[in-house]
């Protein structure tokens, strides 16, 4: 197989961190506050300790429910506000494109503040609304429904539209307690699991729905995860103590090309290699961790692409190595 090895970089060697901590909030306060807005930011990514942005309604410090926890005086609660009356917060996923994964793991413990002035359709919703799933949905009767991507049956004939919703029950919940959620999603493994309150549910032979593009090639996403609560009465929020989200299986580096701001404004601990592609051929960019084991990423580049250099997060690894390959 003819290839050309553009870039090798490496830092001090250590294990490799394969999960990378993207968000890591603690909503909590050791005392009750008066309610005053949730911090937003979009800085310092991965790792931040804010969420991105507030959509919808109001997402404020405030007094937690009595039972939430003993340590608890404060936690952020959400108020749906007209017009669609929904409160929901926001966690962005693509900051500069050098963090990307195929595998993600969202944790967070929340509870209904005043579960019986919620109708049964209302409740508390989080949305990836790509990869291979699109929600979990906690309803305010306690069955929650995980709405994942499957494949068509039968297939369309000429191939398009493929794929679709389909929404399948994913366990139950008391409404009136405290519910700890770990959802995991795999798009490599085309499968999701949920558990809830220590009892798991996994779905597999998942389909995967398109955010768009990144390398020339398809990206898969999400690119971000949004919890959002609704209640059409207004008097019955929700009280989210804390949010954790990872992100594994890297879904390659990132190019880079001259011109325009930095795209890696938003993320750290990011080493940049520059190289030149061939004046000639069409080529399928690989990188790996060891220089043994190859992974292809990316779609097929060439010299009219004008790509000046390659960057990854040293969290993922402490080193990596570039190749191009023919492509055929």
């Amino acid at each position: 197989m003819k290839f050309l090895l553009l870039a090798t970089a490496a830092l001090p060697l250590v294990l490799p961190a394969k999960e990378i901590v993207l968000y890591e909030v603690d909503f909590t306060r050791p005392e009750t506050y008066a309610p005053d807005p949730l911090p937003t930011g979009q800085g310092a990514y991965p790792g931040r300790i804010q969420c991105s942005s507030i959509s919808f309604g109001s997402a404020v410090h405030d007094e937690a429910p009595p039972d939430f926890s003993p340590e608890t005086f404060a936690c952020a609660i959400l108020r749906s506000v007209a017009p669609g009356n929904l409160a929901a917060i926001e966690f962005n996923l693509f900051a500069g494109g050098v963090y990307v994964f195929r595998k993600h793991r969202i944790e967070l413990t929340f509870q209904f503040v005043n579960p019986a002035a919620l109708a049964v359709n209302e409740g508390f919703t989080i949305f990836t609304d790509t990869g291979v799933t699109q929600s979990l949905r906690f309803r305010g009767n306690g069955d929650v429904i995980l709405s994942s991507y499957v494949p068509r049956v039968p297939p369309n004939p000429n191939g398009s539209n493929n794929t679709v919703t389909e929404a399948t029950p994913a366990g139950s919940f008391n409404t009136a307690l405290p519910v700890h959620v770990v959802w995991e999603t795999d798009i490599n493994q085309a499968r999701t699991t949920v558990t809830i309150n220590g009892v798991a549910v996994t779905k597999s032979g998942l389909s995967e729905v398109f955010s768009g593009a990144r390398n020339w090639s398809v990206f898969r996403g999400p690119t971000a995860i949004r919890l959002s609560h609704q209640d059409s009465g207004g008097d019955g929020p929700l009280a989210i103590r804390s949010v954790r989200i990872t992100g594994d299986d890297h879904d390659g580096p990132q190019y880079q090309s001259t011109g325009g701001a930095n795209p890696l404004f938003h993320e750290t601990n990011v080493m940049t290699v520059p190289f030149k592609l061939p004046s000639t051929g069409n080529w399928q960019p690989q990188f790996s961790e060891d220089g043994a084991i190859w992974q292809t990423f990316g779609g097929v580049v060439n010299a009219t692409k004008p790509i000046t250099s390659v960057s990854f997060g040293t969290l993922v690894s402490p080193r990596m190595f570039f190749r191009v390959v023919a492509a055929p």
